[in-house]
């Protein structure tokens, strides 16, 4: 018993550490840029030493970054939270995480830039953030498939569905925050955004 306890007194102590360096990561993008971060800003940030950021993360500052790029898409759309989501309002649940999503990638646009950058010109990272992108859709795939009234069962390769949805998504809102021409508001960009999803997800419950 004790040595389980230990065990988990590890686990907890490791993952506790990790979240710092991503948190240190993200706030030291807002403040100095992606560029100018060093491994040595990131260990000082989270309270860390140098050797343990890259015990973590081997191949440093992109790994850290991708899994920032990772984990925010994950809280945005709540998939480590399945209780708190009402399955049976798909649009419901859609426009708040929209909302969540925009204003997440507003508040931390340098953030989103620099992967955006990192992703362009570095094929070693952008092929890892590939395959963990994959992971990911696989994960809100099973996520969305308890969701009522859609027709996702019917779509022949259902994990390659997500993939094109999420680009959509990405690609409209980062246009957006750069170029804010076609919507006046955030709100309006997040009611077409709901709109095009729900007839893309075949929604049974839109109005003819």
């Amino acid at each position: 018993m004790a040595e389980k306890q230990q065990l988990k007194k590890r686990t907890r102590d490791k993952e506790a550490k990790i979240t710092r360096i991503i948190d240190a990561m993200m706030s030291l993008i807002e403040i100095k840029g992606y560029d100018s971060v060093t491994s040595r800003d990131i260990a000082k940030e989270a309270g860390v030493s140098n050797g343990l950021v890259f015990k973590y993360f081997p191949d440093g500052k992109p790994a850290i970054l991708k899994e920032l790029g990772i984990r925010c898409r994950r809280d945005t759309f709540s998939l480590h939270m399945p209780d708190k989501v009402d399955f049976d309002d798909f649009p419901g649940f859609l426009r708040t995480a929209l909302i969540a999503y925009v204003a997440h990638e507003r508040k931390y646009i340098h953030l989103y830039w620099a992967l955006t950058a990192a992703l362009q010109s570095d094929k070693k990272l952008y092929s890892s953030f590939e395959e963990l992108s994959k992971n990911d859709h696989d994960a809100m795939l099973s996520f969305f498939v308890q969701f009522k009234n859609t027709n996702i069962d019917r779509v022949p390769d259902q994990g390659e569905f997500i993939a094109q949805w999420m680009f959509v998504i990405d690609a409209t809102i980062d246009h957006h925050l750069l170029y804010p021409i076609a919507f006046p508001t955030d709100e309006k960009l997040v009611d077409m955004l709901v709109d095009l999803s729900l007839k893309l997800w075949e929604y049974k419950g839109l109005k003819k």
